[in-house]
């Protein structure tokens, strides 16, 4: 199953149609995470990329997980009032190892890269990694 994001300009705010997929039929986005996504899916247009094709899943409350066309996890995003990161599925995307914000990562199973961000509006400033590990995983 998938979903609809878009941008409502009347209301000026990110919306989601359709179901969540089986691990969270229920979720709904939290407006730090559709902040978080908005700047995501910005990057993800200006390089003329699917973003309608990628997936949402919730495994935990306190965080998304971003989920490509061909099913494979890529990116985990933590988007609140207290804390912002982004884990990314490096091991897929060795391109993009040796960028310098990966300076103070936490390494976990040496798949999953953790940023720790200063807030919300740092998505802006890593979105081109997500869109290398995107890209990479595609193909």
């Amino acid at each position: 199953m998938s979903i609809t994001l878009g941008f409502d300009f009347e209301e000026g705010k990110l919306f989601v149609k359709g179901q969540f997929d089986k691990y969270n039929e229920d979720a709904e986005l939290t407006p730090f995470e559709e902040e978080a996504i908005s700047y995501i899916k910005t990057a993800f247009d200006k390089e003329n990329l699917p973003f309608d094709k990628i997936l949402f899943r919730r495994r935990s409350p306190n965080y998304l997980t971003l989920v490509s066309p061909n099913n494979n996890d890529f990116c985990r995003i933590k988007a609140g009032p207290k804390s912002a990161w982004v884990s990314l599925d490096i091991w897929n995307a060795e391109s993009v190892q040796n960028d310098c914000r990966f300076s103070n990562v936490k390494k976990r199973n040496q798949r999953h890269w953790k940023i720790s961000l200063n807030g919300i509006t740092d998505f802006a400033n890593i979105s081109d990694l997500i869109i290398a590990v995107y890209n990479e995983i595609q193909k």
